[in-house]
């Protein structure tokens, strides 16, 4: 009965092929999704920092109708999540894997009466492996009039017309699944992270496989999303696209996702649509929707070793610590055999004991005995099930950090019950937690930043508060102060005080948090001589816990002759900036109560706006981490030293422009200053560069958005020896180079 129904369908159809192949041009999918490598480098870099940007990711031929021809990899009224499961994706007939898929979506309401939907039920005849002819407008969404536009993470798709719409045109072979990684898509932890336009773009709508995933956390309980993490520490969400794999109302009865997947479930293969979603969720990039009912393979379901804690957190020469922790089977797991806690005393071998029961197959206790004053004792957990799969939990380090002994274990120092500030902020592993997590305990310091430098709340998320303690200027010897209470706001800079509160980690932070006293010891002491640091310590590189750069967290620092590199570096906060002394960038972090800032609009509060290639004499501040990367905090104008611009700008008061425009430099040949003027006709992202006479650049005067208008800008020489330099205007769709001469 199908297949006649389907004839029938061709043949209603067929008079209007050739009118159809008249009006619209036929265009590859291909030709549609490519991007060049270069603009997907450029989105890599700037993220969504700067969503103007959006076209280097999007569609081509926006806006235009066209007629496609594409194998039917996902037909309809499986992804049901939109437009009553009237939509599907197809692959490229000439498919080679990048740019190679497409999304179909008809304009029907998903949350209004689909009355329209009868101008699309031709879509319904389409299966999987029917190669079909589509005519449609192509459309980034959200675009341009849209809710949520612009921004750098939109999807391409193909919006039919009513008629005609769909042709059968045969079968064709479906693709397989794409296995890649998911690095390919975001780079380390959301948020924090990177988004992977340079790798992801191309497979955007692509069937795609992942495999060695771990459920790291819930995203929605309600839909069923969840956050995956691979072995190395990247994170993919999950969206319920499909009918198969959502909790939501367009679930199928038959659907073998019944409740969301616990936490630490192992995740041996994952198929699925790749995707990316509007709203809150946006900012997470690239999604992976499984849609099929074997799209997901649940791996090898070990023990679940959880809520882990010593009593008591500080362990005196008297007292033995009890470690308690949840140990329980998984979920598609099997029992568990055996519950071990590992521990050993300064550095010595390993001793091993089996933990008792207090609630069976869930809470358990192991003793570890009392030790002299002094003893380093570390620690860690295992889990046997009874076909000898196990866990390890070896430190409280998230993801799968906490699992790794080669980054670290459980510890403690046995002390006399008082806590210094290094007590609290050492530790010789890589995953950079604190070892009394959980105490209260009173630490004395000497005040390096009160609310005259900080404001008492987070200038945005991600940020720091007013308050930081340092005794000494060795490693580990600073710490930030959190809380509420209002003996804290009349701290200042060169107290010596003595704070209790608890022991934190606040997103990989080390803190005091809910200070419940505040002494006043002295006042008007000497501050602790910054830590002179080169800002290649805190670079891409250093993770959390880095060896070097750990110890200097909480602590002031600083770093001579820096140089801003990049005013646009972090997703995750468009205030933050970066710096080099030569040997890597470090971010610049906007708490301090300064007026040195990066963005433009700031001009309105009488701030200066940092340029690419502006200099710094020194640069100190206090060393934070926030989204998987060290910064700096400099507290006020003081932390910055002599500010050097690398040139001078003037809005020239003049009529709009009706074309770009490059001058000549005058004077040519100069010595050491000269000025270049430029037009735009329109608001645009302009670059203008210096190279040398060998091609590299070597300064870098505008890197930013301006409005209209005509612009003057002063080149300084004056670090340049005499010779031919070329100075490079660049906008969206005008580029120029012109010559000088320096001449000493």
């Amino acid at each position: 009965m199908k297949n006649t129904l389907k004839i029938i369908f061709a043949l209603m159809i067929l008079f209007q092929v050739s009118l159809s192949q008249e009006l619209y041009p036929l265009k590859k999918i291909r030709d549609i999704q490519f991007k060049p490598i270069d603009s997907l480098f450029l989105a890599d870099q700037l993220q969504n920092s700067v969503p103007q940007r959006w076209t280097l990711q999007s569609c081509n031929f926006l806006g235009d109708t066209v007629r496609i021809v594409g194998v039917c990899v996902i037909p309809p009224k499986v992804l049901t999540y939109t437009t009553f499961g009237y939509n599907m994706v197809v692959a490229d007939t000439g498919y080679t894997g990048a740019f190679g898929y497409i999304f179909i979506r008809p304009p029907i309401s998903s949350t209004t009466n689909p009355g329209d939907t009868i101008y699309y039920q031709s879509i319904l005849n389409v299966e999987r492996g029917d190669l079909v002819e589509i005519v449609g407008r192509v459309w980034d969404f959200p675009g341009p009039g849209e809710s949520g536009f612009p921004t750098m993470n939109s999807m391409t798709q193909i919006i039919p017309l009513r008629d005609p719409n769909f042709t059968l045109l045969g079968t064709a072979e479906v693709p397989p699944p794409i296995k890649m990684e998911t690095s390919d898509f975001y780079e380390g932890i959301f948020p924090g992270g990177k988004i992977k336009f340079s790798t992801g773009e191309p497979f955007e709508s692509g069937y795609v496989e992942l495999t060695n995933l771990t459920v790291n956390s819930w995203l929605n309980t309600t839909n069923g999303t969840v956050n995956l993490m691979d072995d190395y520490g990247n994170m993919i969400s999950t969206y319920d696209a499909s009918k198969w794999w959502t909790l939501r109302t367009f679930r199928d009865p038959n659907s073998p996702y019944t409740s969301i997947f616990p936490i630490n479930t192992r995740i041996d293969t994952i198929r699925g649509w790749i995707t990316t979603v509007s709203g809150s969720e946006n900012p997470r990039g690239y999604r992976i929707a499984p849609v099929y009912t074997n799209d997901v393979v649940i791996g090898i379901s070990r023990p679940q070793i959880s809520s882990v804690r010593r009593y008591p957190v500080i362990v005196t020469p008297d007292t033995t610590a009890r470690i308690e922790a949840v140990i329980r089977k998984s979920y598609g797991g099997v029992d568990v055999r055996d519950r071990l806690i590992f521990y050993s005393f300064d550095n010595g071998p390993f001793i091993v004991d089996t933990m008792q029961a207090i609630v069976n197959d869930s809470l358990y206790y192991g003793i570890i005995p009392a030790q002299p004053l002094g003893t380093f004792v570390k620690y860690f957990l295992k889990a046997v099930d009874i076909n000898d799969n196990s866990t390890i939990s070896a430190s409280g380090a998230g993801g799968g950090l906490g699992a790794d002994t080669s980054k670290g274990f459980y510890f403690y120092k046995v002390t006399d019950g008082n806590l210094t500030i290094k007590d609290v902020q050492f530790t010789p592993f890589s995953n950079g937690r604190s070892p009394f997590v959980g105490a209260v305990t009173t630490v004395r310091g000497i005040v390096t930043a009160d609310t005259s430098d900080i404001g008492p709340s987070p200038r945005t998320s991600g940020g720091t508060s007013s308050w930081y303690l340092q005794s000494g200027n060795a490693p580990a010897s600073g710490i930030w102060v959190y809380g509420i209470i209002p003996e804290l706001y009349n701290l200042r800079k060169g107290d010596s005080v003595a704070i209790t509160g608890t022991v934190q980690e606040n997103f990989d932070v080390t803190r005091i948090g809910n200070v419940s006293a505040v002494e006043i010891i002295s006042s008007d002491n000497p501050l602790p001589e910054p830590v002179k640091l080169t800002t290649g310590i805190f670079g891409p590189n250093a993770g959390n816990g880095d060896l070097f750069a750990e110890p200097y967290e909480g602590m002031l620092v600083e770093f001579d002759t820096v140089t801003v590199t990049d005013i646009w570096p972090t997703y995750a906060d468009p205030t933050e900036f970066t710096v080099s002394d030569g040997t890597g960038n470090i971010i610049v972090r906007r708490d301090g109560k300064n007026f040195y800032s990066n963005v433009q609009n700031d001009t309105l509060f009488n701030m200066t706006i940092v340029k690419v290639g502006d200099k710094f004499s020194k640069l100190r501040g206090i060393i934070f981490y926030s989204f998987n990367r060290y910064k700096v905090c400099p507290r006020t104008n003081a932390d910055f030293g002599t500010y050097l611009p690398t040139s001078v700008e003037d809005k020239l008061d003049a009529p709009i422009p009706l074309r770009y425009e490059l001058a000549n430099n005058y004077p040519n040949p100069f010595n050491p200053k000269t000025t270049i003027e430029y037009a735009l006709p329109k608001e645009d992202f302009v670059t203008l560069k210096v190279y040398n006479l060998l091609g590299q650049e070597v300064a870098t005067l505008k890197n930013e958005f301006q409005k209209p208008g005509r612009y003057r800008v002063t080149f300084d020489g004056s670090k340049f020896s005499s010779g031919i330099y070329f100075y490079k205007l660049q906008t969206s769709s005008f580029n120029q180079v012109k010559k000088m001469l320096l001449v000493k």
